[in-house]
């Protein structure tokens, strides 16, 4: 993969949208293959060629939390959190990464502000399984039961109150 995504960069034609991409398929591949410095070579050319990509900044704190650099990780996260305060994906890409550093509370926080923003039911599903593995049993119920609104007898809502019931026990 890693030879047919140079190819592509090497034709030269590419549209200004395609460019970044291709520049941050390389960098992910490298990452893939574990080299590291290679890999943020391309997240920086992705940047380079465009600086507002969500994406881009997402992997290039991913990049720096590999790497144990956490106070760029962290200035990479806020970059693409502010770009992408749309982006339903990008901000749920931001709670796995606190989540992955034991960030639980921060996960929490990034997880009310987005489902106070905007309907994101995924959002919401993670922000209930938080509450409830945190001991916030009440606060996981109410989310809960507003996730269940028209669908109060439907399979994922039945599991959810099931693991509401089993962590109470």
């Amino acid at each position: 993969s890693l030879a047919l995504l140079e190819e592509a960069r090497a034709l030269g034609n590419a549209t200004e949208e395609l460019i970044p991409l291709i520049f941050y398929e390389i960098g992910y591949t490298h990452r893939q293959l574990h080299n590291l410095g290679e890999s943020v070579k391309w997240y920086q050319q992705a940047l380079d060629s465009h600086p507002e990509s969500v994406d881009v900044h997402i992997a290039r704190g991913n990049y720096f939390f590999a790497v144990g650099d956490e106070a760029k990780a962290d200035r990479e996260f806020e970059w693409a959190r502010t770009l992408g305060l749309e982006s339903e994906a990008a901000r749920l890409g931001i709670v796995v990464q606190h989540l992955a550093r034991g960030r639980q509370e921060h996960a929490i926080r990034e997880l009310q502000a987005l489902t106070g923003e905007m309907t994101s039911r995924k959002g919401r599903a993670l922000l209930a399984e938080l509450f409830l593995e945190s001991g916030r049993d009440d606060e996981g119920q109410a989310v809960i039961e507003a996730l269940a609104g028209k669908d109060p007898r439907g399979a994922i809502t039945l599991y959810r109150k099931g693991r509401l019931a089993l962590l109470q026990q």
